[in-house]
């Protein structure tokens, strides 16, 4: 009686490896279908009208997509994410192929959910680039070139000329023509606000030094990223009452030979304080969840 059982386990093990060599070479196909895109192929749009009716159409690259007032759309990118518009919002559609997906938001307020490899997809606004890194975002732009750009997931990299920002989710930065603000966190409270603002509008020397001394008072565990930002950009500030507070909301260990390297603006030193940063910004698959529809 045994000899029949131990066959029939041995049977059993081929089986098991075909199912699940089946899987594998199931999900490989789904996740080419999902990132393969053939070149210029139209987007679908769903436009929802003042009065409830919805609209199904295609949009071509080159061409622009808008809603009216009382209108909102959703836009399916590729098959990578999806972007819901505001009302009174328009869109040119700049690129889109396999692993590249371009837009242009001329003015109004879009929602973007992606899922996919950093860099896919981004968003033209004025001259800056909005680039994906695995995502949810929400941005915004008026007919100044003014705006927000707020993440909910993963991280987004903002780029105008030279400087960059990665934003990661919970934090925010405005923007216009000359370039992004120091990113703030989405809860900072008033009195954060308000130094940080008075730190980028400060042009004298006393004045700008008041500032800082107020960021770093009034800064809490979630301002680390501003304050993080704000010491890359001007290092020299090390020297001040920054570098101390920033050690305490990172729990680094703050010594006289580290922080003058800092005020040097030397790499090593200020990458060894942002590598405590807790996500790393090109993760985007830990964002699996942003790769299906909000219920």
């Amino acid at each position: 009686r045994r000899v029949p059982r131990r066959a029939a386990r041995s049977r059993r093990w081929p089986r098991g490896m075909a199912i699940a060599a089946g899987l594998l070479l199931a999900l490989a196909a789904a996740w080419q279908w999902r990132f393969h895109w053939p070149e210029g192929q139209a987007w679908r749009t769903d436009l929802v009208q003042g009065d409830g009716t919805t609209v199904r159409g295609r949009w071509s690259r080159g061409g622009e997509f808008a809603t009216g007032a009382g209108e909102t759309a959703a836009v399916a990118v590729a098959r990578i994410g999806r972007l819901q518009l505001a009302p009174e919002t328009r869109l040119r559609l700049i690129e889109t192929r396999r692993g590249r997906h371009r837009v242009a938001l001329e003015v109004g307020r879009i929602e973007a959910t992606v899922w996919a490899p950093p860099g896919q997809f981004g968003v033209r606004s004025g001259e800056a680039d909005i680039l994906d890194l695995g995502c949810a975002f929400t941005l915004t732009r008026d007919r100044d070139g003014r705006g927000e750009l707020q993440v909910s997931s993963g991280w987004v990299q903002y780029e105008l000329g030279r400087q960059e920002v990665l934003l990661p989710a919970g934090y925010r930065v405005t923007y216009d023509g000359d370039g992004a603000s120091l990113p703030v966190s989405i809860s900072a409270q008033a009195d954060v606000l308000a130094a940080v603002a008075r730190v980028e509008a400060a042009t004298q020397t006393d004045a700008r030094a008041a500032a800082v001394a107020a960021l770093a008072a009034s800064a809490r565990r979630d301002d680390a990223y501003t304050l993080l930002h704000l010491l890359t950009r001007d290092p020299a500030l090390a020297g001040g009452p920054l570098y101390p507070r920033l050690a305490e909301l990172l729990d680094a260990p703050a010594d006289a030979t580290h922080r003058e390297a800092w005020a040097r603006g030397e790499i090593g030193a200020i990458n060894a304080w942002w590598s405590r940063w807790p996500v790393p910004p090109k993760a985007w698959w830990r964002q699996w969840r942003d790769a299906f529809p909000a219920p």
